[in-house]
């Protein structure tokens, strides 16, 4: 029954290194840490250190490619784009081209906008 599920609230996370990109980790990374405790890691050393190492290929990944930096991520609808592009002004990386896929049944116009 919902009406007696817990209610959890995370706490925000300051001044902890992340190994993901972009402001919106910070979120993430607050409820990963609820998380954790709730299902049993105690250790703030171990948890903090898995926030560190925490990498996603695909999602604001850098590589390079014969000596030019391209960044790569998966975004495939308009709030991953919209988040993409505020992670890009974060990283000081405007502008920049972009090279997309969408399936047709995506909102494509909408994906096109978050970039304009």
């Amino acid at each position: 029954n919902l009406k007696r599920a817990p209610f959890f609230q995370a706490a925000e996370i300051e001044d902890v290194q992340l190994g993901l990109l972009g402001m919106h980790q910070q979120q993430n990374a607050a409820i990963a840490r609820k998380i954790a405790s709730i299902i049993g890691i105690d250790s703030e050393d171990i948890i903090l250190t898995g926030l560190r190492k925490a990498r996603w290929p695909g999602r604001m990944h850098q590589i390079n490619i014969n000596g030019r930096e391209v960044w790569v991520d998966m975004a495939h609808n308009v709030n991953a784009a919209q988040t993409a592009v505020q992670t890009m002004h974060e990283l000081h990386h405007t502008p920049f081209h972009l090279l997309f896929s969408l399936r047709a049944s995506k909102d494509i116009q909408g994906f096109i906008e978050a970039f304009r």
